[in-house]
């Protein structure tokens, strides 16, 4: 129960971390752009406080949580430098990957296909929120973790259930869109439909990725995100070209589901590889792995008592 005390507050954390910067921003967009009347200039304020916001409330929790020093350490800062560059470019390669399509149909469609297109990844990409909130998790434990098998199987049992959290909501979302999408933004809208529709099986493979590579990245080894993802990415850039002047923005979809199709088997086998478990093992579901939902239900009752 403890232990699900301490997850609790770190999934907040990191729900607070990944949602905040989004919330406070449309705060600050109500009050500079839609109160004051600062158009333009009220946008860039609120996107400024709203992350200074949040650099101020990680200062504040990583002062809380460690203690800190100024003291300069050469070893350690050539290692995080060195680290960091990996970690740096490996989001390079999945933020281009996520973000070409947009950027080649601006260059081969319509505005109205970017406009509807952008629509449907914000949309659909909302699915990420749980890997996110889980992610930070992962990493933080990979990198403490003295038993590596058995950070693998606790690893691999949360991408299970979480892939399976997520094709719920993916369900959700498929049905309510024909009619949340109009009501939301416009019958204009209701063109992006089939495009969130569309790319949601994409999406939701990238939900495995993302937990899995959390684990190598709090292994040190981020790299292999990148080996993974830069065909991918050079499948996306061709498919992209071959269809979006034909198809508009559902060949972006077609190209985009391919390319994360592709490269989610390469870095699934290069994973099963490198912790030594069969892609078979890693998404065989087990009677343990619902044992959370078991506990969270004892803790509610537990609190209940008291």
């Amino acid at each position: 129960l403890y232990w699900l005390d301490i997850s609790g507050k770190q999934i907040l954390r990191a729900n607070i971390l990944n949602a905040g910067p989004t919330l406070l921003n449309l705060i600050f967009v109500i009050i500079f752009v839609w109160v004051l009347r600062l158009s333009v200039r009220g946008a860039f304020m609120a996107l400024f406080l709203g992350n200074l916001c949040m650099f101020f409330f990680v200062f504040y929790i990583i002062r809380k949580s460690y203690h800190i020093t100024w003291k300069y350490h050469e070893g350690i800062m050539k290692s995080m430098v060195r680290l960091g560059i990996v970690f740096a470019l490996s989001i390079f390669i999945m933020q281009l990957n996520y973000r070409v399509d947009i950027i080649l149909l601006k260059k081969y469609s319509t505005l109205e296909q970017v406009g509807l297109y952008s629509l449907a990844v914000q949309i659909a990409e909302q699915l990420w929120h749980i890997p996110y909130a889980i992610e930070t998790i992962v990493l933080t434990r990979s990198a403490a973790a003295k038993d590596e098998q058995a950070s693998n199987r606790t690893v691999a049992s949360i991408m299970r259930v979480s892939f399976l959290i997520s094709i719920l909501f993916g369900g959700i979302v498929y049905l309510v869109v024909p009619n949340l999408i109009p009501f939301i933004f416009g019958s204009e809208f209701a063109k992006s439909v089939p495009m969130i529709r569309g790319i949601l099986p994409g999406v939701l493979l990238m939900v495995v990725f993302r937990i899995l590579n959390s684990r190598l990245a709090g292994m040190g080894k981020p790299q292999l995100a990148i080996y993974s993802f830069i065909p991918a990415l050079v499948i996306n850039l061709l498919l992209n070209i071959l269809w979006i002047p034909r198809y508009g923005g559902m060949g972006a979809v077609w190209a985009t589901n391919t390319s994360y199709g592709f490269g989610c088997a390469i870095f699934l086998g290069a994973y099963a590889w490198k912790v030594k478990m069969s892609v078979i093992e890693i998404f065989r579901f087990r009677k343990s792995d619902f044992y959370f939902f078991r506990n969270i239900k004892t803790k509610i009752k537990w609190k209940a008592q008291t």
